[in-house]
């Protein structure tokens, strides 16, 4: 007979990396609906699905063969040994999904935002994220020597093993804050209204939720090293707990890093999610290099229409030849104007090609 505990922790298997599947689906369609090939942050995003997924199946193993949600009391030793067995898998896997998931976000914001220091903050971000995953797992995996001593009933850890447990999830939330906070920066310098912005911080800030779970995670660790007196009691319950939170955690945070991808699938001009182009054609604009020709000034410059003569209704397009007979044809940056190229040899031509509106003479108004 399972303990209650025992289902959660089963349940939780089978939901949540579901769910977590069910976006990565659905953040790869938005990629075709776009034509778009997969990025770098699509493949980091599978990995940390598959190791999602490992993990869950360690626990829903776990909770009908190896004892998690059980008393204690109610255990052989040798069921003893395949729970801390499992806890031992668990503990490396959950940190190598957190670890993986932190990355492909940080990927999909350099994608997003290409300032050079965001990209620098990201960079130093993800370093910081690579030493954590590689010091968390060796920490686990040697954490006991021989390593079997973790399951065994009378080996013993080489280390005080809570502590370092608390300590890398406090580091997981900390991490989690600063990648949250990165793009807020670059947001609020965006060529975009207030509102927007706000709404478009809020998409980014959906992350919270997995804040939220690794506080959690972080508080049923702390209670499982201030609760070893009362083994037999409260140690199982607070451990399923913890345990149940570490799957929660990961498959959320895929949630969390999908959720802004999904632009293609929500149709209407005031959507939200669909921001990513919007994002990048800001952060050029703000970045984009000035002409000091005034010739090129009055092109490039919106007219003023504060008297409602005249309205630009394209921008220039332009074609250019190279000294090797090639042809260049380019279109406007942000209208994507195709042209069609035909120029003599040696000719570089730039033509721009507008149209404007004049309002007709008042009739009240002589010359």
């Amino acid at each position: 007979m399972y303990s209650s505990y025992a289902v959660a922790a089963a349940v939780c298997s089978a939901v949540f990396p579901a769910l977590a599947s069910v976006a990565v689906v659905l953040r790869l369609r938005a990629r075709r609906i776009n034509s778009l090939r997969y990025a770098t942050n699509d493949y980091i995003v599978l990995v940390a699905l598959g190791l999602s997924i490992a993990l869950c199946c360690i626990v829903l193993h776990g909770a009908t063969n190896a004892g998690i949600g059980q008393v204690v009391g109610d255990m052989s030793l040798e069921t003893i040994a395949d729970f801390q067995k499992h806890i031992y898998f668990i503990a490396i896997v959950t940190h190598l999904a957190i670890g993986v998931i932190k990355l492909s976000v940080l990927s999909f914001y350099k994608s997003i935002f290409v300032t050079p220091k965001f990209r620098f903050a990201a960079n130093i971000t993800m370093g910081v994220v690579w030493a954590w995953i590689l010091s968390s797992f060796l920490g686990q995996v040697f954490s006991a020597w021989p390593i079997s001593d973790f399951w065994n009933v009378d080996g013993d850890y080489d280390m005080d093993y809570f502590a370092f447990i608390t300590a890398f999830a406090a580091m997981d939330i900390t991490l989690d804050l600063v990648i949250l906070c990165l793009p807020l920066t670059v947001i609020r310098s965006l060529n975009m209204n207030k509102k927007r912005k706000i709404l478009l911080a809020g998409v980014f800030w959906l992350g919270l939720f997995c804040v939220i779970s690794a506080s959690l995670r972080l508080y049923f660790l702390y209670m499982l090293n201030s609760n070893l007196d009362e083994y037999y009691t409260q140690f199982m319950d607070i451990s399923t707990n913890s345990v149940i939170w570490c799957e929660i955690e990961p498959c959320t945070s895929i949630i969390a890093a999908c959720l802004p991808t999904f632009g293609p699938l929500v149709k209407g001009r005031n959507s939200l999610l669909p921001f990513s182009k919007d994002v990048r054609s800001s952060v050029r604009n703000r970045t984009r290099p000035t002409s000091t020709n005034p010739e090129y000034a009055k092109w490039a410059s919106p007219p003023d229409t504060s008297g409602g003569d005249i309205h630009l209704a394209e921008r220039g397009w332009y074609l250019l030849q190279d000294g090797s007979n090639n042809t260049t044809c380019a279109g406007d940056v942000e209208l994507g104007v195709p042209k069609a190229c035909q120029l003599k040899s040696g000719e570089i031509r730039v033509e721009r090609s507008f149209t404007s509106q004049v309002q007709p003479a008042r009739a009240d108004i002589t010359p």
